[in-house]
C-alpha cells in the first residue's frame, strides 16, 4: 500500500485522492490548499452563477416567446417578415440556455464521463451547438433585415416576401446543423478515451475549439459591421437632410404658412362676427356694433 503524501497536512480535502502521485515536490500541503481554493472559486463562478444565469435566461426567453408568438401569428404577411428572426432568436436562446444548463450543471456533476455514455454527451453537445449557431444566424438575419428596410425600403416593401424570409431562416438552421454535427461529435469525443470517435487533446481538441471560436467570432463581427454600416448611413443621410441651410429654409416655409393661416382664420372670424352683430335689415341693431360683453375680447384687424 502506497504512503499517503498528504498524511502530515493539518487540513485535508476531498480532492487529495486524485493527487496521491504528486511526489515531485515537498510542498504538497500548500499546493493542495491552493488547488482547493481554485476549485471552490470555480464551483461558485462556473456552477452556481452559471446555473442562475442559465435559468434566468431560460425563464426570460420563455416569457418573451409567450408574449411574442400570439401577436406574431395575428400579424399580416407584410409585418410578419420584420419579426421572423426575432421569434427565431427567442427559440434559439431557449434551446441554447436549456442545453447549456443540462450539460454544464447536470451532466458534468451527476453524469460524469467516467460513468456515462458517449452518445448521451454527443446528443446534448450537438443540440447545444445547433441552438448556439442558429442564434448567431438569427442575429445576422435581424441585422440584414434592418439594413434592407432602412437603406432599401422600396425593395423591402415590394420585392422581399415572407416566403423568402422563411427560406433564409430555414437555411440558417440547416447551416447551423451542418456545422454543429461534426464539431459536436468531436467535442463529445474529448470526454471519452474509448469511444467510437477519437479526438486527442494535442491536435484534435485545439483544432475543434479554434473552429468554433472562428465561426462564433465571425458571426458576431459580421453582425456588428452590418449594424455599424446602417448607423453610419443613417447619420450621413440625416446630416444631408438636416443641414443648416435646409433647416433655415424649412423653418421659413413653416413660419410663412403659419402666419398666413393665422391671419386668414382671424380675418374670417372677424367677418363672421360683424355679420352676426349687424343683425337683419331694419332691426334696431342694424348699422351699429353691439357693446362687447364683459370678459370677451374685441376683434382687431391685423
Amino acid at each position: 500500500m502506497s504512503q499517503d503524501v498528504f498524511a502530515n497536512c493539518t487540513q485535508h480535502y476531498r480532492i487529495e485522492r486524485y493527487f496521491q502521485n504528486c511526489t515531485n515536490t515537498t510542498r504538497q500541503c500548500d499546493l493542495i490548499g491552493d488547488l482547493q481554493t481554485i476549485t471552490t472559486l470555480l464551483l461558485i463562478f462556473d456552477y452556481y452563477i452559471s446555473t442562475i444565469l442559465f435559468c434566468l435566461a431560460f425563464a426570460v426567453n420563455v416569457y418573451f416567446l409567450s408574449l411574442c408568438l400570439p401577436i406574431f401569428l395575428q400579424m399580416d404577411n407584410e409585418t410578419k417578415k420584420r419579426y421572423v428572426f426575432a421569434v427565431s432568436r427567442c427559440i434559439s436562446s431557449i434551446a441554447a440556455s436549456a442545453t447549456l444548463l443540462i450539460l454544464r450543471c447536470v451532466f458534468y456533476v451527476y453524469f460524469p464521463s467516467e460513468t456515462s455514455s458517449y452518445y448521451l454527451y454527443a446528443v446534448v453537445i450537438v443540440a447545444g451547438d445547433i441552438s448556439f449557431y442558429s442564434l448567431q444566424g438569427s442575429y445576422i438575419g435581424m441585422a440584414l433585415l434592418l439594413y434592407i428596410g432602412v437603406l432599401h425600403p422600396t425593395y423591402f416593401s415590394t420585392r422581399l416576401t415572407l416566403c423568402q424570409v422563411y427560406s433564409f431562416a430555414v437555411f440558417n438552421l440547416v447551416l447551423a446543423t451542418l456545422i454543429s454535427v461534426p464539431c459536436g461529435l468531436l467535442q463529445a469525443a474529448t470526454f471519452f478515451d474509448s469511444g467510437p470517435i477519437s479526438c486527442d487533446s494535442q491536435v484534435c481538441r485545439p483544432t475543434v475549439n479554434l473552429i468554433n471560436y472562428i465561426i462564433g467570432s465571425a458571426a458576431f463581427i459580421l453582425t456588428i459591421l452590418i449594424l455599424a454600416f446602417v448607423l453610419i448611413c443613417l447619420k450621413a443621410t440625416l446630416s444631408r437632410t438636416l443641414s443648416p441651410a435646409t433647416i433655415r429654409e424649412t423653418s421659413l416655409v413653416y413660419i410663412y404658412h403659419g402666419s398666413y393661416q393665422t391671419h386668414f382664420e382671424a380675418d374670417a372670424a372677424l367677418r363672421t362676427a360683424n355679420r352676426n352683430a349687424d343683425g337683419p335689415v331694419g332691426s334696431p341693431r342694424a348699422g351699429r356694433r353691439p357693446e362687447p360683453e364683459l370678459g370677451k375680447p374685441r376683434y382687431k384687424l391685423f
